[in-house]
Formats: C-alpha cells, structure tokens, sequence
C-alpha cells in the first residue's frame, strides 16, 4: 500500500518523559501533577500541623532538652535533642503560617514552605544526618521549584 495514510499512535509514556527531559531544563512535572499539588497544598500543610502538634506541645510543655524525637528521626542524644526540637518548633510554625497564603496561591506561603525546608537541610548539616539532607531538600526544592510559577506576589 505505498502512499497510504499515516495513522498517528500517540507518544507512549516513555517518549514524553525523554521528551519532557530533553527539551532544556531537566525533567518536569507533568501539568496535571503540578495542578494537584498546587490545589492540596494547603491541606497537606495542614495535615502537617495536625502531625506536629503534639510533638510540639511535648516540647513545650516537657521543655525542650527532655523531648524524645527518636521516633521522628531525630537522636536521643542531649547535643542534638535541643537542636532537633528547636528546628521542629520553627518548621511547625513556618508550616502553619503558610496554610492561609497557599489556600489563595501566594508567593508568601511558597516562601514559608521554602524556609521551612532550609530549616530542615539546616538542621541535618549541623547535626551531621547528610544523606536525609539530600534526600529531602532535592525532593522538597525539586517539587517547590516546579510549582512556584502557579503562586502569585
């Protein structure tokens, strides 16, 4: 059948994803993954204060040097515990003051989302836990950085 029609397939997922990683920049998000993070990011902010808030108010209450955060990851140690709970206070906080601005798509709960991921790459320098450094600010900045334009000034 020379001269016959092309019958177009379609890209299979495969094709998009070097496609998407090709065309300068490195690999993207696709637009729906993007859309979906930038609706729920209010809940998932909130949900992260619900989650917080006992071990903060354990913080508080106990004080912060008597705090056990093993279970979070954080070390028993009596260096790094005091350390561990003041970065937890500060990320609870960040977290919580963003949940208004991301619910209206402000840039100002993007930025509040960034300082609290910067206290934690913080927090695992100082205290030596590198490879969750790694891990959890390239996943945290890699994710920011690909739904900052939906946040407005």
């Amino acid at each position: 059948m020379a001269g016959g029609r092309k019958v177009n397939r379609g890209n299979s997922g495969r094709q998009a994803a070097v496609r998407g990683y090709s065309d300068g920049g490195g690999y993207r998000l696709p637009f729906w993954a993007k859309e979906w993070i930038v609706r729920n990011a209010h809940w998932v902010a909130i949900l992260l204060t619900i989650l917080y808030l006992p071990v903060v108010a354990l913080a508080v209450v106990l004080g912060i040097n008597k705090l056990p955060l093993a279970f979070l990851g954080i070390p028993s140690s009596a260096s790094d515990i005091s350390g561990g709970a003041v970065a937890l206070i500060i990320q609870f906080i960040l977290i919580a003051l963003a949940i208004k601005p991301l619910e209206r798509r402000e840039m100002k709960g993007w930025n509040l989302l960034a300082a609290a991921a910067i206290t934690h790459t913080i927090y695992d320098i100082v205290f030596g836990h590198y490879v969750t450094a790694v891990v959890i600010t390239g996943i945290s900045f890699y994710i920011l950085l690909q739904i900052r334009s939906y946040y407005k000034a």
